[in-house]
């Protein structure tokens, strides 16, 4: 794969990933509604959200007790912990169970509500229910792929790197399995970005209170 004369191979994170890959998200991430819902401060939302992030990948995709899978697009011939990430997308597949106490005490998750603050923790807390109230809402008990993350560097947007990447998990993986997929959104330009690739809403409401509330869409590609 070559964009902007960058060789590029798709692999799965390992944990010397983390760091760049959570850089990557943060910056990705930091104009998303929920992430403004939640971190209230944009002098510290940047460093918060790349430890959260990366705490994240650590719950879910670290070896041994990984319960996801990850895939990113990076240079090739770079060592992991060195090699670029231009792109990721993190998926909890249909048998996916919420991480044990132990995942979460290794991933240092534990440390969130000292690290946060107890009223970004009790934001973080109103969210991350309200979407998995919405999940249970559109997949009735039924199993199904989740895509927890997806973001492409700023630099190669507009290049179907996005495109390309989450084409080659809808085919390899999603598809086969015989499960549909889901994933929420917190902006209108994605639902139109996901939708073109065979996505539908599933699921549209308004999450948080007062001022500083958010739409979020829930889509599912499906082709049972």
């Amino acid at each position: 794969m070559e964009k902007y004369n960058i060789q590029l191979d798709i692999v799965e994170l390992t944990p010397r990933d983390f760091d760049l890959a959570a850089v990557l998200l943060a910056k990705g991430f930091y104009n998303n509604p929920a992430h403004e819902y939640i971190f209230v401060d944009p002098s510290t939302r940047m460093e918060l959200l790349q430890w959260g992030l990366k705490a994240n990948l650590k719950l879910n995709f670290a070896p041994l007790m990984a319960i996801g899978q990850s895939f990113a697009l990076v240079e090739k011939n770079q060592p992991p912990g060195k090699r670029p990430i231009k792109a990721m997308a993190c998926w909890h597949p249909p048998e996916y169970s919420s991480p044990g106490f132990i995942a979460q005490v290794t991933s240092g998750w534990l440390l969130a509500p000292f690290k946060f603050g107890k009223e970004t923790c009790q934001r973080l807390s109103e969210v991350l229910t309200a979407i998995e109230g919405i999940k249970e809402q559109v997949l009735a008990q039924n199993k199904a792929w989740y895509l927890n993350n997806m973001v492409v560097d700023r630099e190669l947007r507009g290049m179907g790197i996005g495109t390309e990447l989450l084409c080659q998990q809808l085919q390899s993986k999603v598809i086969p399995s015989g499960f549909p997929a889901i994933l929420m959104t917190q902006k209108g330009t994605n639902v139109r970005f996901y939708q073109k690739l065979g996505f539908k809403i599933a699921h549209k409401s308004t999450i948080g209170t007062g001022q500083n509330t958010f739409i979020n869409w829930c889509l599912i590609f499906d082709e049972s």
